[in-house]
């Protein structure tokens, strides 16, 4: 099944980024998963966090878009991860518009992500004060 040929391609660059692989092969590898079943944002939501983990705001942001702007997939069953589109990916997303200088579009996406259920209470705090940060950079 495709669904489970993606899985695995996904979790080789899970595997590989665990492992402390070259950057260029993991991201390779994540991009080989995507390649594979676009409407899976699985592999880009791991993508942004990868690029934001090592300050290329830019690519996190251009990943993360992807990943927010990808409906969730109706036919897909198999190991869909939907806290990716239910949270995730918008948390991914604000943290990178900020660092973007898109403080706008990241003030937004806190405001919503607050306003959801979907988003877990240990993230709470986290999210507000990211919310207060782009806000104050609005008041400039």
């Amino acid at each position: 099944w495709q669904e489970e040929v993606f899985f695995s391609r996904l979790r080789v660059g899970l595997a590989l980024q665990q492992q402390q692989a070259d950057f260029d092969r993991v991201r390779a590898a994540y991009l080989d998963a995507w390649e594979c079943r676009p409407a899976r944002v699985e592999p880009l939501y791991y993508l942004a966090r990868m690029c934001r983990s090592n300050n290329l705001w830019s690519q996190a942001y251009l990943f993360a878009r992807q990943a927010w702007d990808t409906p969730l997939p109706n036919n897909d069953r198999l190991f869909v991860d939907d806290s990716i589109w239910n949270w995730k990916s918008s948390d991914e997303l604000s943290i990178a518009a900020y660092w973007t200088g898109q403080f706008s579009e990241s003030y937004k996406l806190c405001e919503q992500l607050m306003q959801s259920d979907e988003l877990p209470a240990e993230h709470r705090e986290r999210v507000a004060a990211n919310m207060e940060f782009a806000r104050r950079k609005l008041s400039h």
